[in-house]
């Protein structure tokens, strides 16, 4: 049996959601500053040198820094895959939820509206909208439990 998430725990989920499209702009920033560090490579091919059979040349703009580089690449590539995580996630579990529950998210969560303003969104009384968030829990605590894992 699955133990209920306690109410601290349910906070953190909450933050990650809170999040979502921060998440969503940093992977995006990310795989841009990884394009910047390594442009598009060049090689040439040199018949001067060393008689009729030439030299093979590599040039590339990252060649004096590729150690640091590659060590940057490595954990910008781990930042992003951490982000696809979470993101999958809230992905998946919007998936699963009724219309109500979709729209309580996106009000509370990604729009960071106050109470009052998500019901007013939902088109509902506050008790009806506490429903819903309480609907919404019940599916969030086992679908998103996984972010409870993730250092922040």
């Amino acid at each position: 049996m699955i133990t209920k998430l306690s109410a601290k725990e349910f906070k953190k989920i909450e933050a990650h959601l809170e999040k979502y499209r921060n998440y969503k702009l940093g992977i995006e920033n990310l795989q841009k500053q990884l394009n910047h560090m390594y442009p598009k490579t060049t090689a040439t091919y040199d018949l001067s040198k060393e008689g009729s059979s030439g030299t093979f040349l590599f040039n590339s703009n990252t060649e004096n820094f590729g150690i640091k580089r590659a060590e940057l690449s490595e954990a910008i590539e781990e930042e992003i895959a951490a982000y696809e995580i979470i993101i999958n996630s809230i992905e998946s579990t919007l998936d699963l939820l009724n219309k109500k529950e979709k729209l309580y998210v996106e009000l509370k969560y990604f729009d960071n509206l106050k109470n009052n303003r998500v019901a007013e969104g939902l088109d509902c009384s506050i008790k009806m909208m506490y429903n819903i968030r309480e609907s919404f829990k019940e599916k969030a605590q086992l679908s998103l439990r996984n972010l409870l894992l993730l250092e922040n």
